[in-house]
């Protein structure tokens, strides 16, 4: 770049940076918007906690419920095997090769031990999500 172009470059520069004068803005309406800023903050920060508050207390209520529904299957395994036990007997005796592989007392176990698995899973997430939407509502304090 040439000298004297660069010289006229910083001259242009030098000049609109001289030309350029912001309004002054009053101290008073400085503060009052810093304060409403602030205010926001406040506010958002006091809404993300209670926000959290209200999910651990979810995230607990669904894990004891988890808890006591897998418990409940895992004591009543033997009742539900011993309910279902004639219709596998049944099912085994079906002739089909099909049938009996499913009657297998395996696939039985494992498939009770996954409605087990399935019903507390579905118990925790329900209890979840009523425990959370509860405890926003009162958080807004919104009757039904």
């Amino acid at each position: 770049m040439n000298t004297n172009t660069q010289h006229t470059d910083d001259e242009r520069l030098r000049g609109i940076f001289d030309s350029f004068h912001p309004a002054q803005t009053d101290t008073d309406d400085f503060m009052a918007a810093l304060e409403a800023r602030l205010d926001a903050v406040e506010c958002i920060r006091s809404r993300q906690q209670a926000d959290r508050r209200i999910m651990r207390l979810a995230i607990g209520a669904a894990a004891v419920t988890g808890l006591a529904v897998g418990v409940a299957a895992t004591l009543l395994m033997p009742v539900a095997s011993a309910a279902i036990a004639p219709v596998v007997a049944a099912i085994g005796t079906s002739g089909s090769d099909i049938a009996a592989s499913l009657a297998s007392p395996g696939t039985v176990t494992t498939l009770l031990w996954l409605t087990a698995a399935a019903t507390a899973t579905l118990a925790s997430y329900n209890t979840y999500e009523l425990t959370a939407t509860l405890l926003r509502r009162k958080a807004l304090g919104v009757r039904r």
